[in-house]
């Protein structure tokens, strides 16, 4: 099982949110920081949290294949997240351009309209 934490959620309680994290490491859970990007956190509190993902948020991988400033963020924030462990999942892929440059980035999860829309389980 992955527990996604925000970004916001983090900062707006970030003791409980190390404690409730590390906690359901020890019990066998996954923990990935999800929307990367959009937030407060800093690339300390990276270190601080047992994460084991962390999902890129779709503002940075829209038209990544030819906005050079998402790129740079994207390189780098996979490159980052590799150092640390993590695997790096991008967010809200929805051309074949933009697969094939997260793909070329080193990213090794995408989530997106390009695969599929959301299910609705009921």
């Amino acid at each position: 099982m992955t527990i996604e934490l925000t970004e916001s959620c983090i900062v707006d309680n970030l003791l409980i949110a190390q404690e409730i994290t590390t906690r359901l490491r020890l019990l066998g859970c996954s923990v990935s920081i999800d929307d990367y990007g959009t937030g407060y956190s800093t690339m300390k509190q990276l270190t601080e949290f047992p994460f084991q993902e962390l999902k890129v948020d779709r503002q940075y991988i829209a038209d990544c294949h030819i906005n050079t400033e998402n790129q740079a963020i994207i390189k780098s924030v996979v490159e980052m997240a590799h150092a640390l462990g993590m695997t790096v999942i991008a967010e809200g892929v929805e051309t074949k351009q933009e697969l094939a440059f997260v793909k070329e980035a080193g990213i090794e999860v995408v989530q997106g309209y390009y695969y599929s829309k959301p299910y609705v389980w009921a």
